[in-house]
């Protein structure tokens, strides 16, 4: 299971904390075989700064945008994962008049908002995708994020394979720094 702690009042900026939890027993009297000891160094001061975007896809006012396309939003710190919910993130069809069916996650490192639809998007249709709807996005601080942005779908999915458009070295080149 899991153990939070919630303090009465703010740790002090600096400051090495040192939790030890035992002898914690569960509901069928098992007490827990190894203690575990968990350390941390709190940073300068409280933060108090809500994340930022950093990048957006599809970018505000797209359109063309393909039926298949990634919908998804990176931000400059790490977010609270539990806040990345289908209340927060949600995708909207303006043009129809529905929220979409899909679902919200959050990647591995915390930093991006990726919103899967269950199928592809209709074409040359106004979406709206939030990251705050009913409830908030909000970093491990609790400050909270809200915004939105629009884009038009193109008429088709995108089947293009990628293609190498630059390449900084020559085939077969030797002493490459």
């Amino acid at each position: 299971r899991e153990v939070t702690l919630k303090f009465n009042q703010p740790l002090q900026a600096n400051t090495t904390y040192v939790f030890t939890i035992a002898a914690v027993q569960d509901l069928s009297a098992n007490v827990l075989a190894v203690n575990r000891t968990v350390s941390f160094t709190t940073g300068a001061g409280t933060d108090l700064t809500a994340p930022t975007q950093v990048t957006r896809t599809p970018v505000n006012g797209a359109t063309n945008v393909p039926l298949n396309t990634l919908i998804e939003a990176q931000f400059n710190e790490r977010l609270n994962p539990t806040t990345v919910t289908d209340t927060a993130v949600k995708l909207y069809d303006n043009t129809a008049g529905q929220f979409v069916a899909g679902t919200p996650s959050l990647s591995s490192d915390g930093l991006t908002v990726r919103f899967t639809p269950a199928g592809a998007l209709a074409a040359n249709h106004l979406y709206s995708f939030y990251t705050t709807y009913n409830t908030y996005v909000e970093d491990l601080a609790g400050n909270r994020y809200s915004a939105s942005s629009t884009f038009t779908t193109a008429a088709a999915t995108d089947t293009s394979a990628p293609q190498l458009l630059l390449r900084s070295v020559a085939d077969g080149a030797t002493g490459v720094p």
